[in-house]
């Protein structure tokens, strides 16, 4: 088992997914309750983005141990995967309350909130997390990088709404124009203003 724990801890480092599975199953064969493996299998399975089978493999480790924060992150992630931005922001949320700020988890939690409040479009909000959590964590590049992200997509919105506005605005304005579309009607509305002009 030592032997495979190396290699284990190897694939994680290297974010080697596939072998970091195949590795936690055979030391899994071995120690059924070897606990970094479990943690770890999860992990890769998210790697892998399995969401399911990470899903059931972390449910299983949360029935064991319901208030273990590893596990608790695990859960955040996967919900992430899945695109159920709301739930995840709402585990990250708990465990940033119960961690403590040195904990480099609390860290991990604090991205991936502020990932997840962004792809869930809730962009002032993200805007002011980041904006607060950059005071704490100065100058952190991933928080900085969804931030900039964050005011990116906001400014876009923005340019987008006003292509629309102006589009709804042209649209009326050629509803509301004479229908005939012929130089002599430019010409005949010329001396119609002359005429205005010249009564005053």
């Amino acid at each position: 088992i030592s032997e495979l724990e190396k290699q284990m801890d190897k694939f994680y480092q290297n974010d080697s997914y596939e072998d970091l599975l195949g590795c936690c199953l055979k030391i899994l064969c071995l120690d059924f309750f070897h606990r970094k493996a479990l943690l770890l299998q999860v992990d890769a399975l998210i790697g892998l983005e399995d969401f399911d089978r990470a899903w059931d493999a972390c449910m299983e480790l949360l029935q064991e141990e319901p208030n273990n924060n590893n596990f608790l992150a695990q859960k955040g992630l996967i919900l992430y995967g899945l695109k159920k931005y709301e739930h995840a922001i709402l585990v990250f949320e708990q465990l940033i309350q119960k961690i403590p700020m040195s904990d480099p988890l609390a860290l991990d939690c604090k991205i991936n909130k502020a990932s997840a409040l962004c792809n869930s479009y809730n962009y002032d909000e993200a805007v002011e997390f980041c904006t607060e959590q950059l005071r704490l964590h100065e100058n952190n590049e991933n928080l900085l990088m969804i931030k900039n992200k964050v005011l990116e997509l906001i400014q876009n919105v923005k340019e987008q709404k006003k292509i629309k506005e102006e589009k709804i605005i042209q649209e009326k304005i050629e509803q509301e124009s004479p229908q005939n579309n012929s130089g002599s009607s430019i010409a005949d509305q010329i001396s119609k203003f002359k005429k205005l002009k010249d009564q005053g």
